[in-house]
C-alpha cells in the first residue's frame, strides 16, 4: 500500500485512508482501514507514483494513464486541490519531456473520504500526447525521471527511478516452496502479495528476494519499489520521499507475477 505520510508535530489532524497503488494489473485498487494523519496546514502535498503496470480506470481495457494528486493540506474538514503553474517531468537519459495535463475542476477531499488516486487526481499523463511531449506509454523500466512543479509560490522538485524488469521463479526443496527473484536494479525494497482461493493476502514489505509460500496453489505478485516509495511506505512517520519541500511522495514501481 502506498499513501499519505503520517505528519509529525501537527496541531489538529484528521484521518485519511491511504490509496492502494502497489497492486499489479490483475488486482483492482482499494483502500486500507488504517489511515495517516493530514496536518492542519497550508503546504503542498503530492502523490505521484510512476506505475507502468497499473490500470486504475474502472472500465474495460483501461488505458495506461498515470495520475497525480496535488493538494493544499488544509483544515480538519477538507483539503483542496492545488493548481500548478508548471508541471514538468523529464527523463534524465535523453531529456524527453512528459506531457502531464491538468484535469481542470476537482473536488475537495473531506475528512470522511478515502484518498483515491484515480478519482481524486487533478493531473494525469495520457498514454500518448503529441510530437513535442511523451506520454505514459513511453515510460520505461530502469529510467530515472526528474520532476519540477511550481504551485502557488512553492517549487517542488524530485527524482524517481522505475525499477528494471524482472521475473519470479519458484523453488521446491523438501516440500517447501518459495518465491525467488533477482535483486532488482533501482529497487529499494519489495512488496509481496499472494492470492489463493480468491483471497488476497495483505502486502508484505521486505528487502529480501525470497518469500516462503504457505499455500499450494495460487498467484503471487512481487512489486519492486524504488528507494523513495519503499522508504515512504516502510516508515509511517515519514513526511516526504522523493520530493522537496512539501509533503507526500514522488516514486515508482515495477511488478512481476506468477501462478503456481
Amino acid at each position: 500500500m502506498v499513501g499519505l505520510a503520517v505528519f509529525r508535530n501537527c496541531r489538529r489532524t484528521r484521518r485519511l485512508a491511504r490509496p492502494n497503488t502497489v497492486l499489479a494489473v490483475i488486482l483492482s485498487a482499494g483502500c486500507a482501514a488504517d489511515g495517516p494523519t493530514l496536518p492542519d496546514r497550508t503546504e503542498p502535498f503530492l502523490h505521484l507514483v510512476l506505475a507502468p503496470d497499473l490500470r486504475l480506470a474502472p472500465i474495460q481495457n483501461p488505458p495506461a494513464e498515470q495520475y497525480a494528486v496535488l493538494l493544499t493540506t488544509g483544515t480538519p474538514l477538507q483539503s483542496n486541490c492545488r493548481p500548478a503553474e508548471r508541471f514538468e517531468m523529464r527523463r534524465i537519459r535523453d531529456g524527453a519531456v512528459f506531457g502531464w495535463r491538468s484535469k481542470g475542476a476537482c473536488f475537495p477531499i473531506g475528512a470522511a473520504e478515502h484518498l483515491d488516486v484515480y478519482n481524486h487526481s487533478n493531473y494525469f499523463l495520457p498514454e500518448t500526447v503529441g510530437p513535442d511531449s511523451a506520454g505514459a506509454l513511453a515510460l520505461s523500466a530502469g529510467d530515472e525521471y526528474q520532476l519540477t512543479i511550481e504551485t502557488e509560490g512553492a517549487v517542488l522538485q524530485g527524482r524517481a527511478t522505475i525499477p528494471e524488469e524482472f521475473s519470479i521463479a519458484i523453488t521446491d526443496a523438501q516440500g517447501t516452496r518459495k518465491l525467488v527473484w533477482p535483486r532488482v536494479r533501482g529497487a529499494g525494497g519489495y512488496s509481496v502479495r499472494v492470492i489463493a482461493d480468491g483471497n488476497a493476502s495483505q502486502p508484505v514489505l521486505q528487502t529480501d528476494t525470497t518469500f516462503w509460500l504457505n499455500v499450494s496453489r495460487g498467484h503471487a505478485i512481487v512489486t519492486a519499489l524504488d528507494d523513495n516509495l519503499f522508504a515512504y511506505q516502510i516508515d509511517k512517520q515519514r513526511k516526504r520521499a522523493g520530493i522537496e519541500p512539501g509533503f507526500g511522495v514522488f516514486g515508482a514501481m515495477k511488478s512481476s507475477d506468477i501462478s503456481f
